[in-house]
């Protein structure tokens, strides 16, 4: 059917169907779409509840299932099922194995389902699945269909008869007309005049349609224009934000790729408008937290560094350059990290700071690797300075050593000769003793001079620690510190260690000298050993590696060393006592060195209620050898052996002799390397007695190298007033045997040369 039908016209018929019509659309479209957005809003409420009992449920079953307690959960399953709109709920494990699952009602035929992870302490332990009911959504939809249709067919029903009726008593020929006029004006007859009506109210309907069919054809025309200005509008906006979609995600890509954290803050919102995502791997923390509260960002702070970092970003706003800073962070998980952060003003037109821009980079490793360097280099600077004054100590030693030649082994031979009821042996016995003590600081300084010549035998540091509580050395200290006590706390299981008797036992005695002069007054000094495996390298004066160790231990409660001195200590000559009273300044740099020749290492704690020393030496399994007995002179007696004498100083070459005639030796002496190789090349000798350092001209290792070419086994043994060189090492390697340092003595001489004939004998020489 026609809706308008020219040949059977009836005009409130027509205007009542197309009223009606009209009606039905608007009705129907604003009933349809109350109806949807009503079951829009029903569905949205019922997966709020189900998003809010999945959120509440992850909650409560967090300390159930971290605890595994099983009852707990059934009952926060059953607990939860009571609501109508939950229909089953099922509890999983980290594994996907179910912990509980509800079956008390029977599952709706329409349901959606909700699956949570259930997090504790950043890891998953847990999963829960519930699924909620349509039943009562659906109910709810049914009821109001049929409310919808209801008021749709009522109003219908009223619209249809109440507009029949006045169509067709007031309006059927009117309207006649003005629809035939609205359909010529729908047409696009905008021109067209309505016929004259005789009512008022529709003629002034025809005349103000008539006017608004001018006023759309103008409008037409106008918005035809305007339509062609907004379709090359739109063609430009979307070329404008495509190349703006373009340069997000050119900046987003760059931001999310950077290493560093790119920041914005906006100062009139006071808050942070964007943060990189590196933010969360250098700082471990949330950005959404961040975006919420930017106090968090003073959080992360170290407390240290904390006001130097609020007085950094105050200094932002007043610098137009901008200012980088460099502050510590501690991680949620107590990491402390290094940050660099560089920030800069963004000003807006009158000159005010609106935002902030900067960059944030993790430099731990670099503060690491720069702290490094620079130990390394204080290390290096220590090795420097303490070899160049060793090398100034060893010259020193070489020189007093062919010195105190004379007072040391002289009198040792005049002692042979004077009866032992002569009045001269105790001047001579002190003479002696003076230049044996003078020798021992001569000692000292070889031994600061490193590469001392030691041999390394498996000892015990208790043994040494009782033969010197036993010695005439801790007698005369206990005479001048008698309000000091000194205690000992020794491990009876301490393992061996490899190494030489003499300079640790000076070490011992050093420290022990050294933490009673630190005591003003009455106090304690202990001294502890104990055996110690380290499982990890340790931080102290010096790196201690990973290895076994017995560890000698001598503490004092004095004053402490104050840290400036603490750098200094093991320095030769460095001292705060009065030098000649109370040492020579080279107790220390003599321990730090035989330290260091034994491969040990150092750590030196102290503060104002004393100073520790612990001192780690590697460990031997090698046992401790018997001790011999005590040699009469007749025991390194010799039988008439031809012996070089080779030295560059006079009064050395004649002591040598002068001590080898006395051993029942045959001696012969010459100036130099030179003189030697002259000397046999038309001679033989059973032993050359070869100084190391001579000067001018060769010296013992080069001498011994011309000598072996012209007696390929020649026997020697290496006296020197330094310390055991390489070059020592080297004439060994060519066949040299001993090396025996100044000054020497008959025993010392003696037994060297006794063992180096009897290891390569030879014909004797006449």
């Amino acid at each position: 059917m026609k809706l308008f039908d020219t040949q059977n016209r009836s005009l409130s018929k027509e205007l009542a169907i197309s009223l009606i019509l009209l009606i039905i659309l608007f009705e129907g479209a604003l009933l349809a779409y109350l109806y949807n957005r009503q079951s829009k809003f029903l569905l949205e409420e019922l997966n709020k509840k189900a998003d809010e009992f999945s959120v509440n449920l992850s909650e409560v079953l967090v300390v159930p299932i971290w605890d595994y307690d099983d009852e707990q959960i059934a009952k926060i399953g059953v607990g939860f099922l009571q609501n109508d709109i939950i229909d089953e709920i099922q509890i999983l494990d980290p594994d996907g194995k179910t912990l509980y699952q509800t079956r008390e009602k029977q599952p709706a035929a329409n349901r959606i389902q909700r699956s949570v992870e259930i997090p504790y302490k950043g890891q998953i332990i847990g999963r829960a699945k519930l699924f909620f009911s349509l039943d009562a959504y659906q109910s709810e939809l049914v009821w109001l269909r049929n409310t919808v249709l209801l008021i749709l067919g009522g109003s219908l029903f009223v619209i249809f008869i109440t507009t029949g009726i006045l169509l067709r008593v007031f309006m059927r020929k009117p309207l006649d007309v003005l629809y035939r006029g609205i359909d010529r004006v729908t047409k696009g007859d905008y021109s067209y005049l309505f016929e004259e009506i005789q009512y008022r109210e529709l003629s002034g309907i025809a005349r103000r349609f008539s006017e608004m069919a001018s006023e759309i054809q103008v409008r037409e025309n106008s918005l035809q224009a305007l339509n062609r200005e907004l379709q090359q509008e739109i063609k430009e906006r979307k070329v404008a934000e495509q190349a703006l979609q373009e340069s997000k995600k050119r900046f987003q890509e760059v931001t999310e790729n950077m290493k560093e954290v790119f920041w914005f803050y906006d100062l009139t919102k006071r808050k942070v408008i964007y943060v990189s995502p590196a933010y969360e791997k250098i700082w471990g923390r949330s950005i959404k937290n961040l975006y919420q509260r930017y106090h968090e960002w003073y959080e992360s702070i170290l407390p240290d560094d904390l006001n130097y970092a609020k007085e950094t970003f105050a200094k932002i706003l007043k610098s137009e350059a901008g200012l980088q800073r460099e502050y510590r962070i501690v991680r949620p998980d107590g990491a402390i990290r290094w940050i660099s952060d560089r920030g800069v003003p963004i000003f807006n037109d009158a000159g005010r700071v609106i935002r902030i821009v900067g960059i944030a980079e993790d430099i731990t490793d670099r503060k690491a690797a720069e702290k490094a360097l620079q130990d390394s280099q204080k290390k290096i600077a220590r090795s420097k300075k303490m070899e160049s004054l060793g090398l100034l100590a060893g010259g020193v030693a070489h020189d007093l050593n062919n010195v105190l030649s004379g007072i040391v082994s002289y009198p040792e031979i005049i002692l042979l000769e004077l009866p032992q009821n002569s009045e001269l042996r105790k001047p001579i016995k002190i003479m002696q003793s003076s230049g044996q003590r003078a020798a021992a600081i001569v000692q000292d300084l070889l031994t600061v001079a490193r590469g001392v010549a030691t041999t390394k035998d498996p000892l015990n540091l208790n043994d040494l620690i009782e033969d010197y509580l036993h010695s005439p050395e801790f007698s005369k200290l206990e005479q001048y510190h008698p309000t000091v006590m000194i205690r000992t706390d020794l491990d009876n299981d301490l393992f061996n260690i490899g190494g030489s008797h003499v300079h640790l036992r000076k070490v011992i005695m050093n420290l022990v000298s050294n933490a009673s002069e630190a005591i003003d007054g009455s106090g304690n000094v202990t001294i502890s050993t104990k055996s110690r495996y380290l499982d990890r390298p340790l931080k102290g004066y010096d790196d201690l590696s990973i290895g076994e160790y017995a560890v000698l231990s001598v503490s004092d409660d004095g004053t402490g060393i104050s840290s400036e001195d603490l750098e200094r200590i093991f320095e030769p000559f460095y001292t705060k006592k009065v030098m000649g009273r109370s040492g020579t300044g080279l107790g220390l740099a003599v321990v730090w060195n035989v330290v260091q020749d034994h491969k040990g290492y150092i750590d030196v704690t102290s503060d104002g209620k004393g100073t520790t020393f612990d001192l780690y030496f590697p460990i031997t399994r090698a046992k401790i050898p018997q001790q011999d007995a005590l040699l009469s002179i007749e025991d390194y007696m010799g039988d008439g052996e031809s012996i070089l004498v080779v030295d560059d100083v006079e009064s050395q070459r004649e002591i040598s002799c002068k001590m080898l005639d006395t051993l029942g030796y045959k001696a012969k002496a010459v100036a130099s390397g030179e003189d030697a190789v002259e000397y046999l090349k038309d001679n033989n000798v059973d032993l050359i007695l070869l100084d190391m350092i001579m000067d001018p001209g060769i010296n013992g290792r080069e001498t011994y190298e011309r000598v072996i070419k012209i007696h390929p086994h020649q026997n020697a043994i290496i006296v020197s007033g330094f310390a055991e060189t390489d070059e020592v090492k080297e004439t060994q390697k060519l066949g040299a045997g001993q090396f025996i340092k100044k000054p020497l003595t008959l025993e010392k001489i003696g037994l060297a040369i006794k063992d180096e004939l009897k290891s390569s004998p030879k014909q004797k020489h006449f």
